[in-house]
């Protein structure tokens, strides 16, 4: 039979906040506006931070980098532990209002046990697919902060460059250092990892991202 067709709704309502119920490292980054650059085309508005800077809301529209904004956000806050909710409403109705949305992944994002990294609430996804997602959100951010200082300097240079031999030119070593730096630090897993959960985010079959069977009453 033909996969039935299940879009996400265009906009979803995301949610971070620190693992501690501290204000997030990153508010007052000077590289923040650079860091939100590539994403300003998805982003509904501004990315909102609560006055306390201990949370911040954004929508975005479509849905399918918000993965990686959460990652963006990660990476400028190292080594601080952030958490996430990814959260959609039905198409239709007041819920589904940017104001609505915004406000639901923030109660969402409360629900949140100490050691989650992501709460995934997704119209048109499976209790399982969430459950995944949000397991390998948490192995991402394990790989990203046990980075050594050293290793997590390759790995930026390397986000901007996308070859080694210039992040071996800017960082003063060698190509093959580079190379190792970029291997400790699960430079591919990591990738793969992205690259996986942007295209479920996109994808518009139920069974997107694993091949789960949808669970019946039986």
């Amino acid at each position: 039979p033909r996969m039935t067709s299940a879009p996400l709704p265009a906009r979803l309502g995301f949610a971070v906040g620190a693992s501690d119920g501290e204000p997030l490292a990153w508010a007052e980054s000077p590289h923040l506006g650079e860091r939100l650059a590539p994403f300003r085309d998805v982003l509904v508005g501004d990315l909102t931070l609560e006055e306390d800077r201990a949370a911040a809301t954004a929508v975005l529209a479509p849905p399918d980098r918000a993965f990686d904004l959460a990652v963006a956000l990660t990476e400028l806050g190292w080594p601080q532990r952030l958490r996430f909710a990814f959260v959609s409403a039905p198409p239709a109705g007041a819920a589904a209002r940017d104001g609505a949305v915004r406000s639901k992944a923030r109660s969402r994002l409360d629900r949140l046990d100490r050691g989650s990294v992501l709460w995934c609430e997704l119209h048109g996804r499976s209790d399982d697919e969430c459950r995944l997602a949000a397991g390998l959100a948490r192995l991402h951010q394990v790989l990203l902060l046990e980075m050594t200082p050293a290793r997590q300097r390759a790995w930026l240079a390397y986000r901007r460059h996308g070859r080694q031999k210039p992040v071996a030119e800017e960082l003063g070593v060698s190509q093959q250092a580079v190379s190792q730096m970029l291997k400790g630090a699960h430079c591919r897993d990591l990738l793969a990892a992205e690259a996986s959960f942007r295209d479920w985010l996109a994808e518009h079959r139920i069974a997107a991202l694993w091949p789960l069977r949808r669970r019946t009453g039986s």
